[in-house]
């Protein structure tokens, strides 16, 4: 099988609505606003590219800058924005598109008419890893401000108010503030085990979870379907780079994303050390980090699709797990690489 390579793009607009369906029943039809951000991604072929995906999704969601939302729908919620975007798009066939009303909450629409809501708490816990070598840092106690995301299905029809902020706050209520090591299911307290943990509890209380993904810390997390755990481990790359060598080098601070997928350790309990994944990336950030990206072999031409199609190349021979490469020139603006 082929890689498969999605673009991504973000635009923003600014909003008034009141919403009749809303979990807490005292904000119910009062008028308020947001600063919404709207994702759209596709996959990459020869008539879209992120300069065309860009064009779209602004001509999109313009109609509804500095509106009332309540003119266009009965019930402007999340959810109802992203299905509206999706299904507006003329030029694109979109692989989804995500509205976000905060950075904390938002709704996502699917192909094959696939609806999720999400939403995300933090809490602050100690653990310490009893499985890890004696000389591992992990074997020692210590802290994160873990933030977890809760995504649950959604359907479009169904009007039923799903109480995530319940949910969240629940599970807050077992985790902030604790030694995860000492609740129980968690003795040890990896971020794959803790989603596990949270996937089980949601679905015993026949809550509609979809995915559970925890953060440690901005820059590494685990994702937990219900079937799969996969890791994901972030990089800050500065760079310069130029499209056309006659004219100005600029740069970026790129973001990339390495995900790694494989069966969990049966003792440590993880999917594979986030500082071994640090360190398999590092031959590469070393080259990349800090250059005009130009200069470096095989990137003379280095648009973001080829940048990640040549770091996938770099990876290939020494990382078999390697499931996933994001690269994103800014927020919400990028392209990722999905291995066969």
């Amino acid at each position: 099988m082929k890689d498969k390579i999605y673009l991504s793009g973000m635009a923003t607009f600014h909003a008034a609505r009141k919403l009749k369906y809303i979990e807490d029943s005292s904000l119910k039809n009062l008028i308020h606003g947001h600063n919404f951000k709207a994702i759209m991604k596709a996959e990459l072929t020869d008539d879209i590219s992120l300069g065309v995906l860009d064009k779209e999704l602004r001509d999109l969601v313009m109609e509804f800058d500095y509106k009332d939302l309540n003119e266009y729908f009965s019930e402007p919620s999340d959810l109802f924005l992203a299905n509206r975007v999706f299904e507006s798009s003329i030029d694109i066939s979109p692989l989804s598109t995500t509205i976000s009303s905060t950075d904390f909450a938002g709704a996502s629409n699917y192909s094959h008419n696939r609806h999720e809501i999400w939403k995300s708490f933090s809490f602050q816990a100690s653990h310490q890893l009893p499985n890890v070598p004696d000389d591992h840092k992990c074997k020692n106690m210590h802290g994160h401000t873990f933030r977890v995301v809760l995504h649950l299905e959604a359907s479009l029809e169904n009007t039923e108010v799903i109480r995530i902020e319940k949910i969240c706050g629940e599970l807050k209520a077992n985790l902030d503030r604790k030694c995860l090591n000492q609740v129980n299911g968690l003795e040890n307290p990896t971020s794959e085990i803790l989603a596990s943990w949270i996937w089980l509890r949601l679905e015993s209380l026949s809550i509609p979870i979809s995915k559970v993904e925890v953060m440690e810390n901005n820059d590494s997390g685990c994702i937990f379907n219900g079937t799969e755990h996969e890791i994901w481990k972030q990089h800050n790359i500065e760079a310069a780079v130029s499209y056309d060598l006659d004219k100005e080098i600029y740069g970026y601070g790129y973001k990339t994303k390495l995900f790694i997928k494989a069966p969990l350790d049966e003792v440590k309990g993880w999917v594979m050390d986030y500082g071994d994944v640090k360190e398999i990336f590092k031959p590469i950030f070393i080259k990349m980090d800090h250059h005009y990206l130009n200069e470096i072999r095989g990137l003379e031409n280095p648009s973001i699709v080829e940048v990640v199609k040549w770091m996938r190349l770099q990876l290939n021979s020494n990382f078999s797990e390697l499931s996933r490469i994001d690269l994103y020139e800014s927020e919400g603006r990028g392209v990722e690489l999905f291995i066969n």
